[in-house]
């Protein structure tokens, strides 16, 4: 359940997130991350906290609609399907734009449709087969995301112990508080997806332990990954401005060799 939770909260994101948090921020987008995980630790407390009460399988939509009826249920309910539809295309969007540029031909319309339609049809059929076949699936590519995100971030790490940079003060001031609030709710959306994995709740074994649990754990996590994701970014390719932002922090890291290696995740 907890890699679920991981699962649901790093999605392609990832990949385009420290490109966009580098234009507002700078060298100081590292704490945006944090800042962003305690507002988020928020929500996830007080939805922890109902997830508790429930056992039936329902998620968001089940504690709405017991809470203010089955109208507002509903709403929920569509919201969330829409929500999801948007959020999936919007992933594997970005997943075949970083494939185009080491398969150019992904890039073309046909290729990229059909690649996108793949991307979804995969974990649609695995949970359509069964509970089991999708909770396989979800460890199995949180494993295939968590391996090169903990390569790229030791290998950040060890190439700031031996090339160590200061951060001024000027850096946290000189973007402005708009720069601070449009990053801080990117990063908001960003840590949202948590709220998926409610929905099979009457199939988790004791879901009232089990799901606050994996809740808490899985913010850590991603939170943990999110924040030096970002500093090794920053601290390896600074704060020019890329499309690209991992694949090039790996070129960086390990040659061209690190590039095909981040593309082919």
């Amino acid at each position: 359940m907890t890699a679920l939770v991981i699962n649901s909260i790093i999605g392609a994101s990832i990949f385009g997130l420290p490109a966009e948090l580098i234009r507002l921020l700078g060298r100081a987008s590292p704490i945006a991350v944090v800042a962003a995980a305690l507002i988020v630790s928020i929500i996830i407390a007080s939805m922890a906290e109902v997830a508790s009460q429930f056992s039936e399988t329902g998620g968001p939509y089940l504690y709405v609609r017991t809470a203010f009826g089955r109208f507002a249920g509903l709403q929920v309910g569509w919201f969330w399907v829409l929500a999801s539809i948007a959020g999936g295309a919007g992933s594997a969007n970005l997943f075949v734009q970083y494939l185009a540029s080491l398969w150019p031909a992904a890039g073309h319309v046909g290729a990229r449709i059909a690649i996108m339609a793949f991307l979804i049809f995969v974990p649609a059929a695995a949970n359509y087969v069964g509970v089991r076949s999708g909770a396989n699936l979800s460890s199995i590519l949180t494993i295939a995301k968590l391996l090169p995100l903990s390569l790229l971030i030791v290998l950040g790490l060890a190439r700031f112990n031996h090339h160590p940079q200061t951060l001024s003060m000027i850096e946290f001031t000189h973007p402005g508080i708009s720069a601070w609030l449009r990053a801080l709710l990117l990063l908001i959306f960003a840590y949202s997806g948590f709220e998926n994995t409610l929905a099979p709740s009457g199939e988790v074994k004791d879901p009232r332990k089990t799901l606050p649990f994996a809740l808490a754990i899985g913010l850590l996590v991603c939170a943990v990954l999110y924040a030096l994701t970002q500093f090794v970014t920053v601290a390896t390719i600074g704060t020019s401005l890329s499309l690209h932002p991992l694949a090039d922090t790996a070129s960086a890291l390990l040659s061209r060799g690190g590039l095909c290696l981040w593309h082919s995740r």
